[in-house]
């Protein structure tokens, strides 16, 4: 999982690159979200998608939409675990 983790962190330092300093506009409370929403990410991406709860599903959908590589990156991790969980009984 560490490398959907590294994902997660590359999308939040390009999302802080973003962001200007100074003055607050509304793209900025938009970009703070979409931080936010990251932020809470990082539990749902250590788990499978059949611990999610009701909340999680629904903020992990919003960030596959807006991050593909987000998606691929935990789809190919959970195939993974799948596998070794397979190889080790």
């Amino acid at each position: 999982y560490q490398g959907v983790q590294q994902v997660r962190i590359e999308i939040r330092k390009e999302l802080f690159g973003i962001m200007p300093k100074g003055k607050k506009k509304k793209k900025d409370e938009e970009l703070l979200s979409e931080l936010e929403q990251l932020k809470k990410s990082k539990v749902p991406l250590s788990r499978s998608t059949d611990l999610w709860s009701e909340e999680q599903k629904i903020l992990m959908n919003t960030l596959f939409e807006k991050y593909p590589k987000l998606k691929a990156t935990y789809e190919l991790a959970q195939d993974f675990k799948k596998w070794y969980d397979k190889k080790t009984q």
